[in-house]
Order: structure tokens, then sequence, then C-alpha cells
């Protein structure tokens, strides 16, 4: 193999390289190496050899025109190399060599010009010239149809003497099925000088890329580090202001928008049509706002300046304002701009949203945007394709404060404002996701109603059907409400249990009159539905039964659902949870079933031993519930009600003297098991004035009575439940 090293070291630099060439074994000066490269292509591109040199090599018989493995001849070698030399470029095309070949990747000598690093830029202009002379076509493509142009102008190390001798010889920056080479405008180095040189030319200003039409207009507003200069530039020489890409945005369109770079083979930017998940515009940003917002309004300026259609819409039917709310980038001035330009506030795009519906759906906090449209006249009542007014969008975006909803309402909102078909309103999208308190109560103040007969429309089965079900907004919403519906009423526990309601928000509901026991046209109460998942349902059963539910058997069954499901828990898992579990509820399926519970044997593979004895465990509880229940049967509070069918009954014991009739009972039959549920059988009320009325005495020689603060009384007495309130009065209760 020749060696380059030694041909470009010593004096005899030409005796050297001849002398390693044929002591490689070759026999010819035309024969080449491993590479295919000859004696000629490695002198061409080495500052060692002149034009002496080359005159040698001719004389001897060296091919001008034969190639090597990458399909270059000398000419294009010299036409590429660093050091340039135009002398012996001369003298190569003097004796022969064709300056139409093409390489391998179809390159001419022209286009390895365009993309070489010369020392010499005069130098390589100078070789550009004799090609030319010697009739090398200037706008010969290679074969992915780029000419020499096309490569010089994308060039990093642009020689911009080369370029402008391109652009006064000729060269053509496009060809109609050929890239457009104003791509230029991706070149981050000297814009404003590529332009010039361009727009001195016959390029057509107004040719698109193929794949997406975009127009060099369209790349210098898109491109971050474009100066305003150079969108004048192109203004001044015939550019089309409203130019369509291939979604139809404008110029216009594109200076409002946010970009990020996709790597394709075109190339191609792509900008957000919709708000996205969160982080988006920090992740796909490619403006620093505090640097780009100047630049950003002297471009939209300058389009308006020449006549830029401020209301043309896109293939998505936006409009420049539509873009503009979606970028956080955009400043309040760019959108003081539009609108004084003459931009329709209530534009709406193909699904009938206006740049309000935008602002407000944004995860950024867009306040002043959004009171800026508001003050320019825009319609917050406009519903969109969705059925959507701006105020839905508000009270349910997390990003809009409280101060965006309070504006829309004082600029004319209709609190009730609902498709007719869906008749959602804004109260119900408030309800629907993170339910924010604040919102709410401003809508409820501002009238928004909530007494509706259908249960599919009530606030109040929207709020118990949410996942952001809080205590504090069903409060907020059964304060404004005149009464339950009966239809709302039937089914609203239905709801609890399909979401899984705390017990506080169960409790309240059973404070404000709803039926914890209604049924469905199967005869199932809500904790008939409870028992259907007991594992999933575990703390809604719990809270259901400590607020007054039962039971029923469902129309075509014989059973009540609680062997099935205790049997469930048991076949599934069986944890000490579990047990629990069974044991808090066996009881209240006893008092309401009036007998036991049958338990079945699953899963022999499981440790017999210790199940069975868990089993037994829970037969014995299940003994003294009935034991208890059997002595509670013969224990009256008057001639017809004994204190079993008591705890059967709905409603509390509002009576003193069945209270005391009672206590008088537990006081000597105490009932371990259900003595929680007797105590919430009384009334809360009923309670605390009891034990303000009890005697006191302390346990001493004397037995001192104690006179207890009534008001004392009160406060600590509220915050007990009436399980401690019934032990205090039982303990204190003296006959």
């Amino acid at each position: 193999m020749l060696n380059s090293t030694i041909c470009e070291s010593g004096s005899s630099h030409f005796n050297e390289l001849l002398t390693e060439f044929y002591s490689s074994g070759a026999k010819s000066i035309n024969d080449g190496d491993t590479s295919n490269d000859r004696p000629l292509h490695y002198a061409v591109k080495s500052h060692l050899f002149d034009e002496k040199d080359i005159a040698m090599f001719i004389t001897m018989g060296a091919d001008l025109n034969v190639t090597n493995n990458e399909g270059r001849t000398p000419l294009h070698e010299i036409a590429r190399s660093i050091y340039c030399k135009s002398g012996i470029a001369k003298m190569l095309l003097f004796h022969g060599a064709n300056p139409h070949t093409t390489d391998n990747n179809g390159y001419t000598a022209f286009h390895h010009l365009a993309t070489c690093h010369a020392q010499d830029k005069a130098e390589q202009v100078d070789i550009g010239r004799l090609l030319l002379l010697h009739g090398a076509d200037i706008n010969a493509p290679n074969y992915i149809s780029e000419t020499p142009l096309h490569l010089a102008v994308l060039f990093r190390n642009l020689n911009f003497k080369l370029l402008r001798f391109f652009a006064t010889h000729g060269a053509r920056a496009n060809i109609p099925e050929l890239k457009l080479p104003l791509a230029l405008l991706g070149n981050r180095i000297r814009l404003k000088e590529i332009t010039e040189i361009l727009a001195d030319t016959s390029t057509d200003v107004n040719a698109h890329l193929p794949a997406t039409h975009r127009t060099a207009l369209h790349l210098a507003i898109e491109n971050p580090n474009c100066r305003s200069i150079i969108v004048r530039t192109l203004l001044s020489n015939g550019a089309d202001v409203n130019a369509r890409d291939l979604v139809n945005s404008t110029p216009l369109h594109y200076a409002v928008s946010r970009f990020h770079y996709e790597d394709d083979e075109d190339d191609q930017i792509r900008y957000e049509k919709e708000p996205v998940e969160d982080g988006w515009e920090k992740k796909f940003s490619v403006f620093n706002l505090s640097n780009s917002d100047y630049l950003q309004i002297n471009k939209i300026k300058l389009l308006l300046e020449f006549h830029a259609n401020i209301n043309a819409k896109d293939n998505f039917g936006q409009t420049p304002l539509h873009n503009a709310v979606k970028n956080i980038e955009c400043s309040l001035r760019v959108f003081k701009i539009l609108l004084q330009n003459g931009a329709n506030v209530n534009a709406v795009c193909n699904v009938n949203s206006t740049a309000l519906q935008y602002a407000v759906q944004v995860n950024w906090n867009n306040e002043d945007v959004i009171l800026e449209l508001l003050n320019q006249g825009a319609d917050p009542n406009i519903m969109s394709g969705f059925g959507m007014s701006a105020l839905h969008h508000s009270v349910r975006n997390p990003c809009c404060d409280l101060i965006v909803t309070r504006a829309l309402l004082d600029k004319g909102a209709d609190v009730n404002i609902a498709d007719p078909e869906t008749k959602y309103t804004p109260l119900l999208a408030a309800l629907e996701y993170k339910c924010k308190l604040d919102h709410i109560q401003l809508l409820l103040e501002r009238g928004a109603f909530v007494n509706t007969e259908e249960y599919s429309l009530s606030p109040l089965s929207w709020i118990v059907c949410s996942r952001y079900c809080e205590l504090k907004v069903v409060k907020e919403i059964l304060k404004h409400m005149d009464s339950i519906p009966p239809n709302v009423n039937a089914w609203l526990f239905f709801g609890v249990v399909r979401n899984g309601c705390s017990a506080e928000v169960i409790e309240e509901l059973v404070k404000a009159g709803v039926n914890i026991n209604a049924k469905d046209s199967e005869n199932n109460t809500p904790l008939n539905l409870a028992l259907d998942e007991p594992i999933a349902k575990m703390d809604v059963i719990r809270s259901l039964l400590k607020n007054g539910a039962r039971a029923s058997i469902p129309t075509g069954e014989e059973e009540y659902p609680w062997g099935d499901a205790f049997d469930e828990i048991i076949q599934d898992r069986f944890s000490s949870r579990d047990i629990d579990f069974i044991r808090d509820t066996l009881k209240y399926a006893i008092c309401h079933t009036g007998r036991g519970v049958p338990f079945q044997l699953f899963n022999s593979d499981r440790k017999l031993r210790s199940y069975i004895r868990v089993l037994k465990e829970l037969r014995v509880y299940q003994y003294q519930c009935i034991a208890e229940i059997e002595s509670m049967t013969k224990n009256l509070l008057n001639v017809s009600t004994c204190l079993f069918t008591f705890l059967r009954l709905d409603g509390l014991c509002y009576s003193p003297g069945q209270l005391n009739r009672i206590l008088e009972i537990v006081k000597y039959n105490f009932y371990p098991i259900y003595s929680d549920l007797i105590a919430r059988k009384i009334s809360k009320e009923l309670l605390i004035e009891k034990l303000i009325t009890c005697k006191v005495y302390m346990i001493d020689k004397f037995n001192q009575q104690i006179i207890l603060n009534p008001y004392c009384v009160k406060f600590v007495a509220t915050h007990l439940s009436n399980e401690d309130l019934f032990s205090c009065i039982r303990a204190f209760y003296v006959f």
C-alpha cells in the first residue's frame, strides 16, 4: 500500500512516492493500492507537490480520470483538498480531466468544492471559475437531488466568497423536484449574509419544501436564532406573507406557536396543536422567553406591516390568536398586538372553540391573557362542539385560579349554561374533576342549580360518584339544597357504595336524611351491593352498618347475602384483618336476620388446623351474639316492644322515659357485643341532656355529690360518640 506519510516527508518527495509505490508491487503508474488510490491521487492531496510534479506524472502517462474505491478522480481530490491549489486544477483540466465525472455519491467536482474546508478561500473560488470555463454544470444534482448550491448554503464552514460566486454565475437554489435550498435558514451562522446572497439571485423565494410545503419565510419565523432583518429581507424580496404550509398554517401562525425539532429526512418541525401532559411547555420549547420576546414581537410586527392575514385559519380552523394562547412563551404584549390589529377575539375553530376556551385549558397560569381576552370582548358563553363553555373549563382546570372563574362570571358567563342534550353544567364539571371548593362555593353563591330531581344530573349524585369526593364539598352542596328530591334520595347510597365514599361522607348523608336502606327493582339495598364485593368494600360495609344500613333478600333468592360474603372472604384470604371484619359485621348479620350465618370450609390445601380453629372461634362468637339477642327479646321497653325489636326499628329514640328503661335493662343485663348498637339507636342530644342531669358521686366514705358544669359537659360531649356517651351515663346512672 502507498504510504502518504512517506510521500509527504523528505525533500525528494516525488522520488520517494514512486519508490514506495513500486516497492509495493505496482507495475504501472496507473496501478492502485488496496483503496485504488494512484500516486496522482496522493500527490494532489498533499501540500508538498506543485504543478511541476503533476506535470511529471502526466508526462509518465498518469490517467487523469482514473477513480479510487469511492469513485473519486484526481480532480475531485484537488477540489475537496484543504490545500485546494488552483494551479494543479488548471493543469488537470487543461490535460483532459473530465469536470462532469461523478463519484459514488453522484458528487461532481463542484459538489466537492462546495463542501471543502479550504485554507485559501480565494483559491477555492478560482477552481470554481476553472470548472465553469471547462464546461462543468454548476447546477448538476447528486444522487439525492442536491445541487452544489444546496450543499454550499448548508455547509457549516461556509465560504461566502464561493457562495457569492455560485449566486452570480447561474447557480439555482431551487429546482422543482429538489429539496428547498432555502433550508439554509437551518444554518445558525451568518444568516443575514446567506439570505441576502440568495435574494440577489433568481431564487424563487416562495418555493416550498415538498413534504411540508413550508417556505423560506416559514423557516425564518420558526428559527429561534433568526433575526428580524432576515424576515424583512425575505418579505422585501417578494416572500408571500400569507403562504400556507401543509396544514394551511401561515407564517403568522408560526410566529406565535411553539416548536420542537424532530430528526427526519425533511428536517420537519412540529408544533403542538393541543395542550398536552404536564411539563410539555418545558420539554418542547426552543425559546428562551427573556431573550426571544423581543424577537418574536418584532417578527409579528413585520408580518403585520406586510399585511399578514391576522384571522387566517389553518386546517383545524385555528387563527394565530388560537395558537398564541397555547404558547407559554407568548407574552401579554403579543396578545395586545394581535387584538389591536384586528384579531377576531371570538373566532371559532373546527370544534367551535374560541381562543378564550383554549386559554382556560392550558396547564399554566394564564390569568393575564384570559383577563385581556375578556376585556377585549371575548364571549364566555360560546359553547364548543363538546358542549363546554369557558366556565366549564375554568372550574375543572387546576391551573385556573378563582380570579379567572370570578372574572368569567362578572363578564356575563351563565352559571347554569349547558348543552341541551347533555345538560352538563359548570357545577357538574367542577364536581367531576378535582372539586376545588372555592370554585364550587362561588358557583353556588352565583346561583348554580342544585335541586334537580333527575338523579343523573344531581350535583349531589355527581360528587358522591366522583373519585375526588370530599366531605367539605358534600356539606357545601347539602347546605344549598332545599331538600333531597325523592328520586335522588332513592339512588344516592348506591352511588356511594360504588364509589367507596368515606365514613364521614356516609354519616353526613344519613344526617341529611338520605335513605340508607333504599331498594332497587330487585330488592337490593346499598348494603347488598357492598356485600357483593366484601373484600374491596370492607370499610364501606362497616360505615354503612354503623349508620343503620340493612341487608335484604334479593328477588329470586332465598337467603340474605351475608353467608356468601363471609365465604368469599374466608376462601380468598382469611387474614387477621379479615377475621376482625367478620367479627365486627357478624353481629349485625345476626341482628338483621335473627339467626346465625352458616360458614363453609374451602381450600383444603390451607393449614387446616389453624383454619379450623379460627372458624370454631367465629362460631363461638356467633353463639354469643345469638345469646344476647335472645336475652334482649326477654327485656321489654314497654308492653309491645322488646329491646331486640327496638334495635331493628328504623329511626332514633328521642324519649327520655324509653332511655331510662334502656339504662335500667343494661345496668343489670350488660350486652358487651350489642351495647354500641343500642347506643347508636339513641339520639345524641338526648344522651347529652341525660349526662348533664346525671348525679355523680365521689367514691369515698362521705359519698359526696359532684355537680357537673352543664356547659363543660356539652362542650366535651359534642366530641364523644354515642357509644362513649352511653358508657358514661351507664357508669354514673343511679336509681
